[in-house]
């Protein structure tokens, strides 16, 4: 289901951007973007999508990283005159990013036999992010889970430790996803970058959202904040 829909799509949104002026494309991207809000907006997907997809809403997921990942490609390459078709489409088309971050920096190198050449000696080498990421995803985060009955508590000590429990699942979901993406990533040769630098260590809230979910800030940061300060 999921390249049923992804491909065709694709393809649309690259005519598009050969087809359209770098403000147009601007604009797409923005388009783009909103389409996991508005879905959230309308109870077509959950708040957080990823794994914790409705099973009878299968075939979205992944949207909210899917989509987002589609956006930062149309905003950041808007100047460029033309795409590569392969690398568009490695980009676009990687599984990884249907489960969680870390979202590309930019398009991704083409797929090449040279590129996969070493693929398991760098899965060896990137053991210990795999280790923590599977401990983190896997083992943590869905330990948390039995606590989540507290939500429906009306004592408010209740609520503070599901509040805090809510906190620390999301994180090590997240953070140890990305972990993994990145690994497997870097397997084949494609680098992604650092998502968490243990955001619960910093001094201040701003600190703090600078240390989570990074390259989702940045995709916000180019989308939003960037074009708002230059008017």
């Amino acid at each position: 289901m999921y390249l049923l829909i992804a491909l065709p799509l694709s393809l649309a949104l690259f005519v598009v951007f050969h087809v359209t002026s770098a403000r147009t494309r601007y604009w797409v991207g923005c388009a783009v973007f909103f389409v996991t809000p508005l879905l959230t907006a309308t109870g077509w997907v959950a708040v957080l999508t990823g794994l914790e997809t409705n099973d009878s809403l299968s075939h979205f997921f992944g949207i909210s990283f899917y989509s987002v990942c589609l956006a930062a490609i149309f905003v950041r390459c808007r100047d460029a005159p033309t795409l590569d078709f392969r690398s568009f489409l490695t980009t676009v088309l990687n599984p990884i990013y249907l489960f969680t971050g870390p979202l590309p920096s930019g398009l991704a190198p083409r797929w090449s036999i040279a590129r996969l050449t070493g693929t398991m000696s760098r899965l060896v080498a990137a053991h210990r992010e795999i280790f923590i990421g599977v401990f983190f995803a896997l083992i943590l985060a869905n330990s948390l889970k039995s606590l989540f009955y507290l939500k429906d508590s009306e004592h408010a000590i209740d609520i503070l430790i599901f509040g805090l429990v809510f906190e620390l699942y999301v994180y090590f979901n997240f953070c140890g996803y990305s972990m993994l993406a990145r690994a497997l990533s870097r397997s084949v040769g494609l680098d992604l970058p650092v998502n968490f630098t243990q955001p619960f260590g910093a001094s201040s809230v701003v600190e703090y959202w600078r240390r989570w979910h990074m390259s989702l800030s940045g995709v916000l940061r180019d989308i939003f904040f960037q074009p708002i300060k230059q008017r």
